[in-house]
């Protein structure tokens, strides 16, 4: 019995095969790669059943960037690598105003990064799983813009300008015949507060323009020491005001935009890295009763960042792990912003 027994064991392990290899994938026009390193027996991808150990990265490879923005050409396909909202190709500007109310309207906010995964497990055990971004850049011009056609001088409501559909950028199969499959979904889910009160119709836009350079996040979950902060940063800030005008107006203007960029990994994990930009405003026209009179504005904008991650092994149609990481809040940075811009009038046209 006991030669029986151990035939049987020496056969299941003559059938294990074991595969290792780098792929190249295109997300928009940034390469990255995956490399793996299956050991186990013929599976579809279907299940790690017969998989007996799995290492798995992925990480973005500047070098070759240029082959994907080669294939995008030649495929015609999307040449984008920036997610959010309204955003246009360079992931600095709006494509268009996005209409509110009725003659308001507002700009545009996106996200530039790479993406990091990696796996480490074993028969029927993850020992640890990581995920995130890498060189994460924020742009956006969070303004408003009213047009004397605006039906009312005051407002207040939320909109919603994405929604948490998630786009999948990575979906494939390693290792095969011993099968793994890797799918990886993003998304940027994001509200627009708003509120606006004018003294009449107007012609005006305010607001800031803002880039966040926030680098390299991501979180670890092992087995023996649970979650920790992979990589910490410190995120740098640069914002400008935005304001132009032609009227006799006194005003307030709150804006607040909740964002999230969201990469989840299909069946195991994700991640979200969570930014509040807030744009609170009071301005008025000064030196009204001279010949120039300038518009100026006054507000304290506000950033802050934040992330939350989860861990949820799904295998045999049952979740083996669960662990939750946050939100823990990363930076808060808030600035003054002062501007003034001259009002153009006809000549002799005093303003009252």
């Amino acid at each position: 019995m006991t030669r029986f027994l151990f035939l049987l064991g020496a056969a299941a392990v003559a059938q294990a095969k074991l595969q290792k290899g780098v792929d190249i994938h295109c997300v928009g026009i940034r390469a990255h790669a995956l490399h793996y390193e299956v050991e186990g027996e013929e599976t579809n991808g279907d299940s790690l059943a017969e998989v007996r150990s799995a290492q798995i990265n992925m990480e973005p490879l500047p070098s070759r960037d240029d082959h994907c923005l080669a294939l995008s050409k030649s495929e015609n396909r999307s040449q984008e690598v920036c997610y959010g909202v309204n955003q246009d190709a360079s992931c600095a500007a709006a494509k268009a105003d996005l209409p509110l109310e009725s003659g308001v309207d507002c700009k545009n906010l996106g996200a530039e990064a790479g993406l990091f995964y990696s796996l480490n497990y074993t028969m029927l055990e993850v020992n640890a799983v990581a995920v995130g971004f890498r060189g994460m850049t924020l742009k956006g011009a969070l303004e408003l813009h009213t047009s004397p056609s605006a039906s009312k001088v005051a407002m207040k409501g939320s909109k919603v300008l994405r929604d948490n559909q998630a786009t999948r950028v990575v979906h494939t199969l390693v290792g095969c015949p011993v099968c793994v499959r890797v799918s990886v979904s993003v998304a940027m889910p994001t509200t627009l507060d708003y509120s606006l009160a004018l003294n009449d119709a107007a012609d005006l836009t305010v607001g800031a323009e803002m880039e966040v350079e926030i680098g390299d996040m991501s979180m670890t979950w092992e087995k023996k020491h649970g979650w920790k902060k992979s990589v910490e940063t410190k995120p740098t800030m640069t914002m400008s005001p935005v304001l132009s005008g032609n009227v006799d107006v006194r005003a307030q203007l709150g804006l607040q935009m909740s964002s999230s960029l969201q990469v989840d990994i299909d069946k195991l994990a994700w991640y979200h890295v969570d930014m509040a930009p807030s744009f609170p405003t009071r301005f008025e026209l000064k030196d009204s009763s001279s010949t120039s009179p300038t518009l100026c504005s006054d507000s304290h904008a506000e950033f802050s960042l934040s992330h939350e991650a989860d861990l949820h092994v799904s295998m045999f149609n049952k979740t083996h792990e669960f662990k939750h990481w946050g939100p823990v809040k990363d930076f808060s940075k808030g600035k003054r912003l002062h501007k003034c811009v001259d009002v153009p009038t006809d000549e002799g046209l005093v303003i009252v």
